[in-house]
């Protein structure tokens, strides 16, 4: 009696087992046909040098060439609208593993200039699948986001920091209203 009582158990178990992995796999399938488990946006840096650059994490998950788009801000058809910029060129952070692809420069009066970001896949048969994108963003975005993540950060290196996205931020104000008395 006691056998039979937990052959039963058992077999609902594993029946609810199954009914969940089924449902799993289906909503991974699901994924991967409209799109959104092509590849994912990630964390954003900046890539100081001669002009400043946003680094935007990329990771695959669709086989075939990846390459990630710069929309304009608000964009959401992305099969019938055309990318401001696009990369193909990607690099792995040494010692983290995280990869990125670069911007193309973006001028110091276009800092609060909002883009969206979407990582794209081309299949080997031509067929072109559009990941997840990212919301609006900007380096502007970016610097204000981490000012308010080390505020309270008392160290030396934070203060720096501050110090650095604080004269990015004043230098770019500073661009826009320069630019805007020459105009008139």
């Amino acid at each position: 009696m006691r056998n039979k009582k937990n052959v039963k158990i058992i077999a609902i178990a594993l029946l609810c087992t199954l009914m969940i992995g089924a449902a799993i796999g289906i909503g991974v399938s699901a994924d991967d046909a409209t799109g959104e488990k092509v590849a994912t946006i990630g964390l954003k840096n900046l890539e100081y040098g001669d002009e400043l650059k946003l680094a935007v994490q990329v990771n695959q998950v669709l086989a075939g060439k990846l390459y990630l788009g710069v929309w304009a801000k608000d964009t959401t058809d992305f099969k019938n609208t055309k990318p401001i910029y696009t990369t193909d060129e990607f690099y792995t952070e040494e010692g983290s593993g995280i990869t990125y692809a670069l911007t193309q420069g973006i001028s110091a009066k276009d800092l609060d200039e909002e883009y969206v970001f979407c990582a794209y896949v081309k299949a080997d048969d031509g067929t072109v699948s559009y990941g997840t994108p990212t919301q609006n963003y900007s380096v502007k975005t970016y610097l204000m986001k981490r000012l308010e993540a080390i505020k309270d950060d008392p160290t030396e290196a934070a203060q720096k920091q501050r110090t650095l996205y604080n004269a990015v931020i004043a230098y770019s104000d500073a661009a826009k209203d320069s630019l805007f008395k020459e105009q008139k």
